[in-house]
């Protein structure tokens, strides 16, 4: 669906091919079907339609990944405004499932600023500078948060002693929370880069 593809009849009949697939085959390809939406002649098209009402029927399954996406597009300067607009339509419409958004923006925003105030330290001092600032801002993270690289996993809260500073020049920060079953959250030996 990008600019070879501009012909509407054409882009319509792809997303009457597309709306058929199964939620499961559909999650893999939200990805392309985002950044397919800098090729919409619109803001408002059926592409975006499509991927709103999908986001807001299934939002632990399309709803989280499609509001990350978006942010993650911001940064195009050309197509921020299209972006910016439907992400903005979808904070809006989301209901209650907006606060759960709005505490994992708080989240990441958090630890982004951490670690650019680490990055210029030496491990060893970075990592006690983390630590101690995730100790002391302990209680502005929420008291269960929902993991952006999983929606399934709920942690209580991070394992200060576990958390690090890596060498990383992007992200820094390696850490560890603490799951609802007193396990780590995983995306391998149950560790999150940030």
């Amino acid at each position: 669906m990008d600019s070879p593809f501009a012909d509407s009849q054409v882009r319509r009949y792809a997303l009457q091919r597309i709306s058929q697939l199964p939620d499961d085959t559909l999650s893999l390809y939200l990805l392309f079907l985002v950044q397919a939406l800098v090729y919409e002649p619109y803001h408002q098209s059926p592409l975006s339609e499509f991927l709103l009402s999908k986001a807001l029927a299934n939002p632990h399954r399309f709803g989280k990944q499609f509001f990350w996406m978006l942010r993650s597009q911001l940064h195009m300067k050309p197509y921020v405004e299209r972006f910016a607009l439907i992400l903005e339509q979808y904070v809006m419409l989301c209901g209650d499932f907006r606060q759960e958004l709005t505490d994992e923006v708080t989240t990441n925003n958090i630890l982004h600023n951490i670690a650019e105030e680490v990055k210029s330290e030496s491990h060893r001092y970075g990592t006690q500078i983390f630590r101690e600032r995730l100790q002391a801002l302990e209680n502005s993270f929420p008291k269960e948060m929902s993991v952006s690289l999983d929606h399934r996993e709920k942690s209580k809260k991070f394992m200060t002693t576990e958390c690090k500073v890596i060498d990383a020049r992007n992200s820094p920060l390696w850490v560890m929370m603490m799951g609802k079953k007193e396990q780590t959250c995983s995306q391998e030996n149950g560790s999150c880069p940030f």
